[in-house]
Order: C-alpha cells, then structure tokens, then sequence
C-alpha cells in the first residue's frame, strides 16, 4: 500500500475470500487499481501462512530491495531476473565467466556479432543493418515462450530501411528466413564458453531448463508488464499461483512484456480492488475517464479525500514527462530561471549520455563503453531505428534538435548538480520511473497527451492497437501519481476533455460494467 494509506487498510470479506482460496490450494488473480493497497495487502496475505514456503517476484530491484525489508522471513523476494542468475548461472564458474565478460548485459554490438558468427551483410544490405535485425530476432526469442527461434521473432518493423526494402525486393519470407537462420546461429554462438551471456540469455535459461521451485505459493507481481517466458515457467510449476497486477499500468510491451493476467486459469479465483487510498476524486474522475476511454473496466473509487486541479506554487512539485528528451528540456528550462530541482535517477546519467552522444554527433569517437562501439552518428540513429530501444530515439532527436548547442544544455544542467528530490523545489521524472510512487502535487506535461488521431479513432469505436493502449496506459499511470493536487498542460487538458465525454458515452450506453472476466469487488 501507498505511504498514505498504511493505516486505512483493513481486512474485508472478499480479502478473506482470497486467504481461503490460496488456503485451500487455489490460485487467484486479483486486479489491483492505482493506489488500492495492493502490497499491503499481499503482505497481509503472506503474514497468514508463517508456514508456507512462498516466492514473491516483483518487476525489479528495487521494488525487490523495498519488499525484503516488509514482508515476512517465509517470503523469498526475487526479481525474474534474480531468481534466473541464482538458479542458472552462480552455480556454475563457467556460465558465470560468460557473464563477467559481457559490458553491461543490456545488447550484442554489430562488431561482436561479425567476431561471433562473421559478417552479416546479404542483399546489398550492409553488415550494421543486418545484424541489427538479426540481435532483434534473438531478443525477441530470449523473451518469448518458445523453445526454438522461428519466423514470429523477426518482423518487417525490426528492420532499416534498407533492409525492408531489400526485402521487399527478394520476397520478405526469404529475407526472414535467412534472419532466423543467422539468428539460430547467432543464439548457438552465444552458448559457446568464450561469448558474453545478456540479462535476457540467463532468464531463457531458466525456462529451457525448467527446475521445479521448492515453494508452497508463487506470488507474481506486476504481471500485466511480464515477460512471456517469466510467465511461461511460473505457470509450468506445482502450485498455486497468485497473479497480481493492473492491465491498465501495462506500459511494457515494447519491451516485449506481454499481460500476463489474460486469460482464465483452472481452479483460480478472480478479485479486484478497485478503492483507491491513494487519490482524492478530482484526481479519481480523470483517471477513470482515460479507464474507460481505454477500455478498462472496473473502474476506480476513491476515498473520501479533499482533491485540487489547482498546484500551490510555493510549494514542492512533481513534474511528470513522457520522454527523457521533454525532461531535459523541462529541466534546462528550470536552470536557466533559477529553479532547484532534482531529477529521480540523478542528473549525471543524463549528462553522460548526452555528451556521448553529443561527441558521436560531431564526428568524434566516444570512449563510452555503450556508444563506444559506434563509429559515426549515422550508425547510432540506425541503431535507434532499428533496435525500438525509445530511450536511444529520444537520445537522437534531443542531441540533433540542439545541435552543437546541446553542450550549452549540458553546462546549465551540470551546475544544477545533484540533489534530493526533498531539498528542491521542483522534481523531474518520466511516467515509467514514476510508477509506483505518489507525491501530493503532481504537474503533467504536453508529451501524455495522446495524438488527436488516436483520440478520434477512440470516439470512432474502433480497436487499438498494443502501442496506442500503452499510450493511454502511460496517461493513467502518470495521473495516479498524485495524492492532492493535478495539474497539465493545455493540451493535455484538452485531451482530457474528450475522453470525459467518452466515458459519459459509455455511461449512457450502460458499458460500465463491462469485465474481461468475472471478477469479486475487494473493498
């Protein structure tokens, strides 16, 4: 549960409903809105089974970190990711000299790729490209459900320019074929002792090998943002399973994070919490608009707290963006009027990244140990185009919207130093690292707003698609930060205007209580 809600939680009779199913050997699904208390409870619920043996994974080390420290010393906390490396390559000296030798564990450079398996190029497309779309297809399978790469991992958008239209040119199923060829070779290539081993290998591991867990109760967190093959090899164990999240916080998937709360499970009970502690009913009305806009249903009540459109300046401020590249901005803007201000994360990140960047852009080479293994900023933006990494895009379209003035940017954010977001006036995050968290004044900016086509294809009925979803999800997530006050950019609030008229639509249509599935009202 959210700081501000520690002391209203009390046990309801659907929360005994869920003690009894998991007491009886059932699993359970419990949707958990923004703000409802969700950790406490599964803490509650831990704390009722001092003698079951009971696996609690969460989206990362952080939250990891925070749950070890709360719940009981039956609780195993681990993150996926964690829970791979433990089982799948401490254990074994030579699994874990592979680890060591990868630079950070994030990706495979085009230049490890040619030392691996040779050079890439095929069709007049050149090695840079192919092997971009070539690691694509080996991601995608590392976070997938499947037992062997095939033609489902690589898709026309993993693909340059360059490399779509000769692909194109020699018939796109024979361009993929000879993707997922190079890519198999690729993947075996990787097992082989003397090549690093990715984050993303340990964790396929895990599913390939598949080792019965000696637990009595899977509790698997954040399971709207989860990789199918975490999914996969939770769901293939011997016991009960509570799968627990919120479809409308899924903001992942171009990570390949699938949600894993879909679909109907045998002998599982579903609940959902839907009262939210955490946010007053201004702030409750908008986020239900952008629910049922979205499609979300149920939707959320609030707790009987005082709520304001208005932010009291003289006080601290939270200021949420989409992008990093409107958070520099947002920041550089402070800087330059004399505003302190902390950036969640620290600002030297930022700063290094850009300098990099900002060094590849004018024809230098970077000593970075990431953009190091470009050689020109061509290469970079075709890593950007092809790889779907967005932070890498918004790295590209910051350093070239400033130009050689971005190192004017550096100096003012540098002088702004690093600072704690309790020292300052101001506090800068994206929606993704916002999740999570609340402050009691939050400020959203221009870049939530959703595309007006995207807003008149909603008004027009028709279905979204995964990424225009997130879109809103991100939205949604971004307002449920805030505990008092909520204010947005004009057109932020000009959007909002219109998903408050279609949820009035669907009101009048009697749409309100759609479900995707039967669920227990937790209140």
């Amino acid at each position: 549960m959210t700081e501000s809600a520690q002391n209203e939680f009390e046990v309801s009779s659907d929360h005994a409903q869920v003690l009894e199913s998991i007491g009886q050997g059932q699993s359970v699904r419990i949707i958990a809105r923004a703000g409802t208390g969700k950790t406490a409870i599964l803490r509650w619920l831990a704390n009722q089974f001092p003698d079951k043996r009971i696996l609690y994974l969460v989206f990362d080390a952080s939250s990891r970190q925070s749950a070890r420290a709360s719940f009981p010393a039956n609780v195993r906390v681990e993150t996926g990711h964690s829970l791979a490396f433990r089982l799948c390559v401490r254990p074994y000296p030579d699994r874990l000299y592979k680890f060591e030798r990868a630079s950070d564990g994030r990706s495979i450079s085009g230049a490890q790729i040619r030392q691996m398996i040779g050079d890439c190029a095929y069709a007049r497309v050149s090695h840079t490209d192919m092997a971009a779309a070539i690691r694509r297809c080996v991601q995608r399978f590392q976070r997938s459900a499947d037992q062997r790469i095939h033609a489902g991992h690589t898709r026309n958008d993993d693909y340059s320019k360059k490399a779509l239209a000769s692909a194109k040119q020699i018939g796109e199923t024979a361009f993929a074929h000879h993707v997922v060829a190079q890519a198999k070779r690729l993947w075996k290539a990787m097992l082989q002792p003397e090549t690093p081993i990715l984050h993303d290998t340990y964790l396929k591991w895990l599913q390939l090998f598949s080792p019965t867990l000696d637990y009595d109760l899977i509790i698997g967190d954040e399971w709207q943002d989860t990789a199918p093959v975490l999914s996969e090899f939770v769901q293939t164990q011997p016991v009960p399973i509570a799968r627990v999240g919120d479809p409308a916080q899924q903001i992942y998937a171009w990570r390949d994070a699938i949600n894993a709360l879909d679909g109907e499970r045998e002998h599982e009970s579903a609940h959902a919490l839907t009262r939210s502690f955490r946010c007053p009913q201004t702030v409750t009305d908008k986020a239900n608009a952008v629910l049922a806009s979205a499609g979300h249903y149920p939707l959320m009540r609030s707790t009987a707290k005082t709520g304001t459109d208005c932010v009291d300046p003289t006080q601290p401020l939270t200021v949420i963006c989409r992008t990093n590249r409107v958070l520099a901005t947002q920041a550089l803007d402070f800087a330059q009027r004399g505003i302190e201000f902390a950036i969640v994360g620290g600002i030297k990140p930022v700063l290094r990244q850009i300098e990099s960047a900002l060094v590849l852009y004018e024809g230098r080479k970077t000593q970075d140990a990431w953009l190091g293994q470009y050689d020109t900023w061509q290469q970079l933006k075709d890593e950007a185009d092809d790889s779907g990494d967005l932070s890498l895009s918004h790295l590209v379209n910051f350093v070239e919207r400033h130009g050689r003035a971005s190192r004017e940017c550096l100096a003012a954010l540098e002088s702004a130093g690093e600072r704690e977001q309790g020292e300052c006036a101001r506090t800068l995050i994206t929606a993704h690292q916002a999740k999570g968290l609340e402050w009691h004044q939050v400020h959203l900016c221009s870049d939530l707003a959703p595309a007006n086509k995207l807003i008149e294809r909603i008004e027009a009925g028709h279905p979204l698609s995964v990424s225009e979803r997130e879109t809103l999800n991100t939205l949604y997530v971004a307002i449920t930060r805030s505990c008092h006050a909520l204010s947005m950019d004009h057109s932020l609030a000009k959007a909002m205007d219109r998903f408050h008229a279609i949820a009035q639509g669907h009101a009048r249509q009697g749409r309100t209580n759609l479900n995707a599935f039967v669920m227990r009202e937790a209140s």
